[in-house]
């Protein structure tokens, strides 16, 4: 499997910290774009030395911090230690937080404002009650997203392996594929992200509403379809 400059930055960091030039060595890159990132959203943390040298870790108060070396570990095949040091701290506020990058990192390898669309699409089916949902309520919850683009968005992340769906014609319910590499990694992950951001449990609580009559509509089209093929 071919990993991304991040994944194999965040991977080395399973051990512990590290200087921030053996930390871009592990990435094979000279560009700290990434690294900046992760340390912008809180993921990552930064200390000088007394010697002057730069030390980078996970961010032990990062809300998802466990969650996240898990999925790293899984996806990058390194078993997490108990014998590595200690990661460094950085407190913040929480709302100076941010999970948006995340998925642009390790499992999804995109940028700009689909990694951020990706992002909220999949802590949205994760929030979801029943561990479903169709775009449209999606499309509501998240309603800065057009309908089109969050379809598109729902279509790419199901070729990737990341969600499969079940419905007909225009009605499909999207859910966690159990067939990804690390699906039971990042389902704790974007459960815990839901938590920690509570406008999406929120938001799923309400669409929650419209999810029985929705799913009855899907599977007596399904049926009636099945019907008219015999």
């Amino acid at each position: 499997m071919q990993y991304d400059t991040a994944l194999r930055m965040l991977a080395a960091l399973l051990d512990g910290p590290m200087r921030v030039t053996a930390a871009l060595a592990a990435a094979r890159t000279r560009s700290t774009g990434k690294m900046e990132r992760f340390l912008e959203m809180g993921l990552l943390c930064e200390k000088t030395t007394r010697v002057g040298e730069r030390l980078i870790s996970f961010n032990r108060a990062f809300p998802v911090y466990r969650e996240v070396r898990e999925l790293v570990a899984k996806l990058s095949g390194i078993p997490l230690s108990q014998s590595s040091k200690p990661d460094l701290v950085q407190r913040r506020a929480p709302d100076d937080f941010s999970y948006h990058g995340l998925f642009g990192s390790a499992p999804l390898r995109s940028t700009g404002e689909r990694l951020d669309l990706r992002s909220t699409i999949l802590v949205g089916i994760a929030a979801a009650k029943m561990g479903e949902i169709d775009a449209a309520s999606l499309g509501r919850m998240f309603s800065d997203h057009d309908l089109p683009t969050i379809s598109r968005q729902l279509r790419q992340l199901q070729k990737a392996g990341f969600l499969v769906r079940t419905g007909f014609k225009i009605m499909w319910f999207y859910r966690l594929n159990e067939g990804y590499e690390a699906y039971d990694e990042l389902r704790r992950l974007l459960k815990k992200i839901a938590k920690k951001w509570p406008e999406f449990l929120g938001a799923a609580a309400v669409e929650f509403g419209q999810y029985p009559p929705l799913r009855k509509k899907m599977e007596r089209g399904r049926k009636s379809r099945r019907a008219l093929s015999r």
